[in-house]
């Protein structure tokens, strides 16, 4: 699962990734663009519920492709990520989109390769929200209506 939130005071993206306790693991370790692929440099943390969590700022305005490796030899996608990308080992990398500004969405990308668990493949959507406007309201005493349900 991932979270992302943007900072206004630099250029850079709070972003936490998150593996669900479904997937057990004594070690889980993040690996991607951001780090080099390096398998043991970034470690992600046990929650009391069993899932690893890791928060790391990546630069606004670039995609970064990464995976779990979990017990050193066993690679997971995100199975919530922006998108997802074949890799040259016969897989797919999850893709973390970081825009530029905190209201842009990732355009919609095709789903991971058949390797992938079917409840699990398709990535939730996010739902375009509409800005709240300002109402006025009129307060008239004697035209008020009522609706009564009828039994």
């Amino acid at each position: 699962m991932l979270k992302k939130q943007y900072l206004k005071t630099k250029n850079v993206c709070k972003v936490t990734f998150s593996l669900p306790a479904a997937v057990q693991g004594e070690t889980v370790y993040i690996v991607g663009d951001f780090n080099n692929w390096d398998e043991k440099a970034m470690p992600m943390k046990r929650q009391k519920d069993g899932s690893f969590t890791v928060t790391l700022e990546l630069e606004k305005g670039r995609d970064y492709q990464f995976r779990y490796l979990v017990n050193g030899t066993d690679w997971h996608n995100d199975w919530e990520a922006d998108r997802y990308v074949v890799n040259p080992f016969s897989g797919d990398n999850s893709v973390v989109v970081v825009t530029d500004s905190d209201d842009a969405a990732p355009a919609e990308a095709p789903a991971p390769s058949a390797d992938a668990p079917a409840a699990e493949a398709k990535p939730k959507a996010k739902r375009a929200t509409k800005p709240k406007t300002a109402t006025t309201s009129k307060t008239t005493s004697s035209k008020s209506k009522t609706k009564s349900d009828a039994s």
